[in-house]
Parts: C-alpha cells; sequence; structure tokens
C-alpha cells in the first residue's frame, strides 16, 4: 500500500514543483524496494519508471534528486523481467550520461560520487541475464562505462568496481555483437593497467573482464596478445594469494595462451598454480607438454 503513495508523490502528476517533497518520496522508495519482488512488482504499477525517468532529466530535479532517481532504478533492476522493461524503455543511454564527470572540478560534491556509483551498479545490473539488455549498449555507451575506469579519485574506487563489473558481465557467453562493441570501445588497453591495482576485488574483476572478453574472439585475443597479456596474467597469478583472482587470471591465460607462451609460464613459475586450478588444469595440452615432450616443442 505504501509504494503507489510513494509514486505518486515522485510522480509528475502529483506535487510537481515540490522538489523536497519528490525527493522525500523518492528516499523512501530507495529503502522500500529492496524488500521484496512484490514490492517492486506494486511500484511498476503505480508508474516509478516513467516517474524516476523525470526525476532523472527534468530541469527542476537538482543533483540529489537524480540521485535517488539512479539508486530507485538500480534497486528495480535486480528482477529479469523489470530489468527488460528498463532496457526496453530506452533508460540506459539515460543513465549512461551520469558515468561522466566534469573534468574542471577538483572537488567531487557527494551526490556526483554515488551518482556514478549508482549509475555504474545500475548498468552492472541491468548487463546480467538475457541477451536483449547487453545489445543495448552500444559501444558510445561502453566507452562511457570504461572512463570511469580511469577516474584516479578515491572517492571513486567503488564506481570504478561496479563498472569493471558491467563490462565483465557484457562479456559473459559468446554474443557476437556485444564483445565487438566491447572491443570496439579500447575495453582491452583500459582492463590491463587495472590488473596492477592494489584493490583485489578491482583487479579480479578486469582479469574477469578479460578472461570474457577474449574468450572465442580471434580479434581481442590478437590485440590482447600484442599487449602482453599473457605475461600480465601471469604476474598477478604469481602475486596473488585469493582464490577467485587465480580462477579469473588462470582463466585469462587458458584462453589465450599459445606453445610459444610456455616460456613466459615457466618464467613466472606459476604452471602448477595453473595445472591446481579446474579451469586451467588442462593447460598443457594447449602447449603441448607430455611427459616425452617437457618444452613443449612441435
Amino acid at each position: 500500500e505504501e509504494a503507489p503513495a510513494l509514486v505518486r508523490r515522485v510522480s509528475k502528476e502529483e506535487e510537481a514543483k515540490i522538489v523536497e517533497k519528490r525527493r522525500r518520496a523518492a528516499q523512501a522508495l530507495t529503502n522500500l524496494l529492496p524488500e521484496s519482488i512484490r514490492v517492486r512488482n506494486v511500484a511498476c504499477k503505480a508508474g516509478i519508471l516513467p516517474a524516476i525517468m523525470d526525476m532523472m532529466t527534468m530541469d527542476w530535479s537538482d543533483a540529489h534528486c537524480r540521485r535517488l532517481s539512479l539508486a530507485c532504478l538500480s534497486n528495480l533492476s535486480v528482477d529479469q523481467h523489470i530489468k527488460d522493461t528498463i532496457g526496453r524503455a530506452g533508460s540506459i543511454p539515460y543513465v549512461a550520461e551520469f558515468l561522466i564527470l566534469d573534468p574542471s572540478v577538483k572537488k567531487l560534491s557527494v551526490d556526483a560520487v554515488t551518482s556514478v556509483a549508482h549509475a555504474g551498479a545500475c548498468l552492472w545490473s541491468l548487463a546480467v541475464g538475457e541477451v536483449g539488455n547487453k545489445l543495448r549498449f552500444s559501444t558510445e555507451i561502453i566507452e562511457k562505462v570504461l572512463r570511469v575506469l580511469q577516474y584516479d579519485s578515491t572517492d571513486l574506487r567503488y564506481a570504478r568496481k561496479m563498472s569493471c563489473g558491467c563490462i565483465a558481465e557484457l562479456c559473459i557467453g559468446n554474443e557476437a555483437k556485444v564483445k565487438q562493441a566491447v572491443f570496439n570501445a579500447g575495453a582491452i588497453q583500459r582492463l590491463i593497467p587495472l590488473l596492477r591495482n592494489p584493490d583485489v576485488e578491482l583487479h579480479r574483476l578486469a582479469a574477469s573482464a578479460l578472461c570474457n572478453l577474449i574468450s572465442n574472439n580471434e580479434p581481442a585475443k590478437k590485440e590482447a596478445r600484442k599487449q602482453d597479456l599473457v605475461m600480465f596474467l601471469c604476474g598477478l597469478l604469481k602475486a596473488t594469494k585469493h582464490k577467485d583472482v587465480q580462477y579469473a587470471a588462470a582463466g585469462g591465460i587458458y584462453n589465450l595462451v599459445k606453445p610459444k607462451d610456455l616460456e613466459t609460464i615457466e618464467a613466472f613459475g606459476v604452471m602448477p598454480l595453473l595445472l591446481s586450478v579446474p579451469v586451467s588444469q588442462n593447460i598443457g595440452a594447449k602447449l603441448r607438454v607430455t611427459a616425452d615432450n617437457p618444452l613443449g616443442m612441435a
């Protein structure tokens, strides 16, 4: 019963110019939506999506209102049928706009930082699941997602993780159009530096994104080899003690490796690790390593 009333307060049909009341209603909805799928369905039937889009885009809205609208949208996008509706409504390009920050602003506001994080989280959630929404991510939108990875402000650490996760999620599966869009946006060059980032979750997500992108994707593999990705992943695998990072790095190496990479793998001393991780335990065959041919020579 509460959700429809709150949606009415947010929507343009009621109290359209009373920004503070709309803001309070949006805050209440942000807190209410995670409770259950029933609450989210009721809110959708009451018209929350157009109300959120108004709050996100209209001239009367301020930075805090837009931040709350992104939080609401992110909380709505956990259910497949709702995220499909959000995608079909054309929301993805609008959400991506909030990833772009004014470079002339030296000190970011709380609203700006939080909006980038909410936008990244929302886009990641919208990319999860069926391929329909993935295909709605154009190269231009993906470029905006990747731009967040280059922000060096410590306030944007969470936002960087959300954007990196979005790229990793987009590349799950074998949808060639999606992977081509990610590749065309320059993802490989943007992701590789993150493998050396001290944040464990960030370099795990970067390794996962690269692993997913190069899987069954020859143009991406060619560029990754050009950028010495095998070497960077071997370095990450050797340095980390985290099992999930090892899995991501080993998966990337396995997807990319050729017999001539055996020398690099041996130089880093990571062959035992590769053989112990399930995703890469058959790497010996790809390297042509056998008991009779320990050097993997053709």
